[in-house]
This record gives structure tokens, sequence and C-alpha cells, in this order.
């Protein structure tokens, strides 16, 4: 103001200014009465009273359950007081503005993730928090096509990160054993599943079709002779869909 001698700013009880143009940090949100006393250099003096409204910041906060790799994480938001959101989720790639998205990590790992909240009244605050991806095994095995009355050998020596196992014969019968052996009561193609578990809970499962061939049917006729004669045989033999190797 010109000719101006003199500013003094009450903003809070205890606080107070002599700038021109100060700035302060109210102590909570509320309203505020701050006062401002000038006098010029004439000795002349006025003082204006004008209410001032400190908002409250948005309260940031979020869930997230561990999830295992290639499953997609649900965030759960807990935050008050706010009404926009932004989310980044750690990665350098994926972002968010719906108050709770979902999100699909490409790979294992702990992934620090930020919530920013904004109020109605453009007030804005942030949270972050570790969300973790938990390893996933991976199902694998080999099994030889076999004869009825052999059994198969099944061997899970490609399987990867996992602790316990279970084969589903597809006859209504299993195993946890990691390396069976099964011998089927008929012949015909079975879709075995192999399911694996690791210490985190997560799962990973394989289908493989396993065939179990049917034995020929050996036969043959034949008609008695007299000493000297040739005995004709007939080979009566069913391959039963199979071809008998010479």
């Amino acid at each position: 103001s010109p000719h101006a001698q003199s500013y003094t700013w009450r903003f809070e009880p205890g606080a107070s200014s002599g700038d021109v143009n100060p700035s302060y940090a109210f102590s909570r949100p509320n309203t505020y009465p701050v006062r401002l006393s000038v006098a010029t250099d004439r000795g002349c003096r006025d003082t204006v009273v004008e209410s001032v409204q400190v908002f409250d910041l948005p309260d940031p906060a979020f869930t997230a359950q561990p999830v295992c790799a290639y499953d997609t994480t649900v965030f759960i938001n807990r935050s008050e007081n706010a009404s926009q959101y932004q989310w980044r989720f750690g990665d350098g790639v994926g972002t968010s503005k719906d108050a709770e998205p979902t999100y699909f990590y490409g790979n294992r790992g702990d992934y620090l993730v930020r919530l920013i909240a904004e109020s109605n009244q453009g007030c804005v605050d942030s949270v972050d928090q570790s969300v973790d991806v938990l390893r996933t095994p991976v199902a694998r095995f080999t099994a030889a096509d076999v004869c009825i009355g052999e059994p198969v050998v099944f061997q899970e020596n490609a399987s990867r990160d996992a602790t316990t196992f279970r084969y589903a014969f597809d006859d209504g019968n299993s195993s946890n054993d990691p390396n069976p052996r099964y011998t089927y009561a008929t012949d015909g193609s079975y879709e075995v599943q192999l399911a694996v578990r690791n210490d985190d809970g997560c799962v990973d499962t394989i289908n493989q079709t396993v065939s179990v061939f049917p034995a020929p049917d050996a036969a043959f006729a034949a008609v008695s002779a007299c000493d000297g004669e040739a005995v004709q045989f007939n080979n009566t033999t069913v391959a039963n869909g199979a071809t008998v190797q010479a």
C-alpha cells in the first residue's frame, strides 16, 4: 500500500507476521479470523478481519492381498475425504484413475504402489504401500504310452518351484507321489492332470494325454494231418487296431 509504514498480521493465537505478503501454515483445519492492521507514515491506521478456511487433507489408504504371479491384484480403496484418485502400480508402466482398480503384474516381486487422493476442495495427499506378487510353480511331466498291463511311469523332472504334487489319472484314482508308476485296468486314452503347489500356496496345473494300447488277441486254427502231410495253419490273430510286426 502507498505510504504504509507497518503491517501486522494475526493468524491464530501466538502466530503473527510483519511481512507485506506473508505465507503461513495453520496448525489444523478450521475457519480462522485473520486480522490485518495497517499503519501509514502519516499516523493513519486501519484494520480488517477476513475469514480464511483451511480444509482437511484427504486420508488415502488401500489394501491389496498378495497374489500369485499371473493372477490379478485387486485394490480395495479405504480412503476418506477423497473424490478423485491416481494410482501408480510400481512397475513403471501401469496407472489408473479408478477408485478400486485391478491390475495384472507380469512378473513376481514386491511393487511399491502409490495412491494419490484429492478431495472436493482440491487438497491432495498420497500413500505408498508394498504389494506382493508371489512366485508360481510350473507343472511339467513326461509319460510314455504303454500296452495294457504295463505301468505308466510319470516323471515330474520338468516341474519348477514345486513342493507338493497331485496326479489325477482320469479313472477316478490319483497319487501324491512326484514320480508315480500307475497301471491302468483297461485300455484307452486318459487325460492325466498334474497339479503342483509351492510353499506360498500358488498352484499350476497341466493336462496330458496318455494312451494305453490293447494287447493283440493271438489265435490260429489248424486241421489235423497224417504223417508226412503238411499241416495248414490259419492265423486268426486280432491286432486290435495295431499293426503286427513281421
